[in-house]
């Protein structure tokens, strides 16, 4: 990740990878816009990344908090989780964050009968991952 990516958030303090992206925004600093532009693709590149953990992280708290609401929420959660970890093709903060949602939401959802199957089919999914991504997320895991 780039220092612009954490510059932007945290005004120059670093940022730990597998630190939550809301609690992140809780304790940032109001950013001038001046900031939030990119200098180089690779800078782009990390902003964008640091959006989609973002929003990763956004659409499991709201998982989390409507799990009364298994049924309606899953569908997009897992969609949209499943569509990054489709995607990846190394490992990344995102592929982490995505990886452990996963977990999260399996874990909080699944003593709901409507959601159970899909939750496992889910999980399951993740053993179709490239083997060295699979290797170094099954070592964090454990």
């Amino acid at each position: 990740m780039s220092s612009l990516s954490t510059r932007a958030v945290n005004d120059g303090a670093a940022v730990e990878p597998r630190t939550s992206a809301i609690r992140i925004l809780r304790k940032a600093k109001p950013i001038q816009a001046s900031k939030l532009i990119a200098k180089s693709e690779e800078d782009t590149a990390a902003l964008a990344e640091l959006c989609v953990c973002f929003c990763c992280d956004v659409i499991v708290e709201i998982g989390v908090q409507n799990k009364d609401r298994a049924s309606l929420v899953w569908p997009s959660c897992n969609t949209m989780l499943l569509r990054a970890l489709s995607r990846a093709q190394c490992i990344s903060p995102l592929v982490e964050r995505t990886v452990v949602a996963l977990f999260k939401l399996g874990f909080r959802l699944f003593h709901r009968d409507e959601v159970r199957d899909d939750v496992l089919r889910s999980l399951t999914l993740l053993l179709q991952l490239p083997s060295d991504i699979f290797s170094k997320i099954a070592s964090l895991i454990v």
